[in-house]
């Protein structure tokens, strides 16, 4: 795979933080240690029927690495663990997951640097690739203050994707760009752009060019209104047809106490396909978050056309999402994390990259219930039970109940 750097940029970037800030020595704190964790599952393989239960043993070191020289601060953790299979010996794996990176501030300026890599057998849902995977991800994030009334940002990120025989590989380069101004002390207008770069192995190359205009106008401490204005334009090689989607929202933000907000847009959605009627919908998003003293509490809803290139999904869809997130601290050193996500995808311009014919419109439903224990600062104690479901319009249902423990032994 092609691997592109961007190390002019970041290197300018940084000395030119080095030199508006002064750099204090540095301190680092290391911590490596044991990383073991078992998994219990009823449908191993993901089928409809004939089910197959498995059970997974990992175990191997894992580490932890922070550092500090004022502004700059480098942060690496992760593990490395042998998978042991109960029944299907064969997907025996060496699991690795590891994130890092570095962030630098002063006193007008951000940037956050970081990389991930993950190595796995292990699948989130149905539709994710089956066999061992490889992703490379890279993202580069950098704000800037222009003036007390004017913001900047940049990003950009690569992904690299290496999955096993016969899924295909993928690479991705997104970059984006937004610019935020307060006109008055209350209307804010923000604009931003961003552009997408999907590279497949066998199927047609895509790009994704996005682009948003927002207007706020605040009509009080407590609530705020305005306008957004979306446009996305998707293009793809040889003979698949582009596709243009324009979107139109009015939004309304109002805090019911200090700790609890809520937001409301609601408009239309035009979708632009070739050699097809256009099609029109009615599209909505809801938030509301609230945050207390031992509470995190999360609610979203959507519905709206969405270009979605991943492994399994490959064009243009009208998608229904709905979720919930509660974390509650039980005890200082005790949490629960109950997550609940529903998701109906029905496809307009979708394709199967295994089959090559269109998608069918599917439903997934996860839940998640999750319980994490430090009775020490370097033991960490995980046990979960996640639930996946998943009904396609002419296929059958398929469920699965996973159940797993996390321990990690630090020094």
């Amino acid at each position: 795979m092609r691997i592109h750097t961007c190390t002019p940029l970041l290197g300018a970037l940084l000395v030119s933080m080095a030199l508006s800030t002064p750099v204090h020595a540095a301190s680092c704190e290391f911590h490596g240690g044991l990383y073991s964790s078992w998994e219990y599952t009823d449908n191993y393989r993901g089928t409809a029927h004939n089910e197959r239960s498995e059970t997974i043993y990992e175990i191997g070191p894992s580490a932890d690495l922070i550092c500090r020289a004022y502004p700059f601060a480098l942060s690496l953790s992760g593990h490395a663990a042998r998978s042991y299979h109960n029944r299907f010996e064969d997907d025996d794996e060496t699991e690795v997951d590891l994130i890092s990176g570095l962030t630098a501030s002063s006193r007008r300026d951000s940037l956050e640097l970081a990389y991930t890599f993950v190595q796995t057998s292990r699948s989130d849902f149905f539709s994710d690739v089956s066999g061992e995977t490889r992703i490379h991800t890279g993202t580069l994030s950098y704000s800037r203050t222009l003036s007390p009334l004017t913001t900047l940002g940049l990003g950009y990120t690569r992904r690299l994707e290496d999955n096993s025989f016969p899924e295909q590989d993928i690479e991705s380069d997104g970059a984006s760009a937004s610019l935020s101004h307060r006109i008055t002390p209350r209307n804010t207008v923000s604009i931003a752009a961003g552009y997408d770069w999907y590279d497949y192995d066998v199927s047609e190359d895509a790009q994704v060019l996005r682009s948003s205009l927002s207007f706020e106008h605040t009509l009080s401490p407590r609530t705020d209104v305005g306008v957004d204005l979306e446009y996305q334009h998707q293009y793809r090689e040889e003979e698949l047809p582009d596709s243009d989607i324009k979107s139109a929202y009015l939004f309304w933000g109002y805090a019911l106490t200090p700790q609890t907000r809520v937001r409301l847009s609601g408009g239309y959605s035009w979708l632009s396909t070739e050699d097809a009627d256009r099609e029109r919908a009615f599209v909505a998003r809801g938030e509301l978050s609230s945050t207390w003293q031992r509470d995190v509490l999360t609610l979203t809803l959507s519905r709206e056309y969405t270009a979605e290139f991943t492994t399994d999904e490959y064009g243009t869809y009208d998608v229904r999402r709905a979720a919930a997130s509660w974390e509650r601290e039980l005890l200082r050193s005790l949490s629960l994390l109950t997550t609940i996500t529903y998701v109906e995808r029905e496809p307009v311009t979708g394709i199967d990259l295994t089959t090559g014919i269109e998608r069918q419109e599917e439903e997934e439903i996860t839940g998640l219930v999750s319980l994490s224990w430090s009775p020490i600062r370097f033991i960490d104690i995980v046990s979960s039970y996640e639930h996946l479901r998943e009904v396609e319009e002419i296929s059958d249902t398929v469920t699965e109940n996973r159940y797993r423990i996390i321990v990690e032994v630090l020094y």
